[in-house]
């Protein structure tokens, strides 16, 4: 009888083993926590067989649980003439090229009427997509928001465009080559950890 036993070794910076683990520590989704945890284990050397044992969880799922771990900084970007329920639908096959159809995607999306329309609802079921929709005059709330201001601080804070092309380029470098190499490292800006703040008292 063989027995075979492949390691799982990836390599993790000390910043980016210090983020999930914090993100490990506030995070309240089980199987995000299940996917952080192998994520760290096999960047400690542990097999796939090792991590199932420890997590107690079939070694397929161990095996997902890295690969999606590891591939959360893809970041889809596509550029449209206009924002309509057709284009919307037409970016989630597009994040459908990017994530398989297996995997659960969220979507977090504001009130217009073409986020909310029946074609952008029927693509979100058929493709697998929760969709998430924020309350009115909240934008405190849209994670994009956290977003736009690092796009800002990265390009352009502090710029003199020339022409609105020069500005075009810019925000698509962003996302093309900046937003990639920074990604692994924004979960402790970009995410869904909000003060509550108690009103003040009316004495």
């Amino acid at each position: 009888m063989r027995l075979m036993v492949s390691a799982m070794k990836i390599f993790i910076t000390n910043e980016q083993k210090a983020e999930l683990e914090h993100l490990h520590h506030t995070c309240r989704d089980k199987r995000e926590c299940d996917r952080i945890k192998a994520v760290l284990l096999a960047s400690e050397g542990w097999s796939s067989v090792m991590i199932a044992q420890a997590l107690r969880l079939h070694e397929t799922t161990v095996n997902r649980l890295v690969e999606e771990g590891w591939n959360i900084s893809k970041t889809v970007v596509r550029e449209y003439d206009r924002i309509d329920s057709y284009h919307i639908a037409e970016f989630f096959i597009a994040l459908r090229e990017t994530y398989p159809v297996s995997q659960k995607v969220h979507i977090i999306l504001d009130g217009a009427g073409y986020h909310r329309s029946k074609l952008v609802k029927d693509w979100a079921y058929v493709m697998n997509i929760d969709l998430h929709y924020l309350p009115p005059y909240s934008p405190n709330l849209n994670p994009i928001e956290r977003l736009w201001k690092v796009m800002n601080e990265q390009v352009r804070n502090n710029h003199y465009f020339a022409s609105t092309t020069l500005f075009r380029q810019a925000i698509h470098r962003f996302f093309t080559e900046i937003l990639p190499e920074l990604a692994g490292n924004l979960s402790c800006r970009i995410n869904d950890n909000f003060q509550v703040l108690n009103p003040a008292s009316s004495s």
